[in-house]
């Protein structure tokens, strides 16, 4: 029996300090609709933020923000 798509929500961190990886990202669906988000540093030490959407009538959409100053 075919009961469609499922809803769920999905999320993870990582911080390490000794490695310098700090990433974090989200999602969640009610089964039709996504829309989720994730980050991470770069090596020149800005922060790269990405949130997206999608669904079926509209398709994947993302925006990507950077955030500080390279060094």
């Amino acid at each position: 029996r075919n009961q469609g798509p499922a809803p769920y929500k999905f999320e993870y961190g990582v911080k390490d300090h000794h490695t310098g990886d700090h990433k974090q990202a989200w999602e969640h669906s009610d089964g039709h609709h996504v829309k989720g988000s994730y980050s991470l540093y770069e090596p020149d030490g800005t922060k790269r933020v990405v949130e997206y959407t999608a669904d079926p009538h509209f398709g994947f959409n993302a925006v990507v923000k950077k955030i500080g100053h390279a060094h």
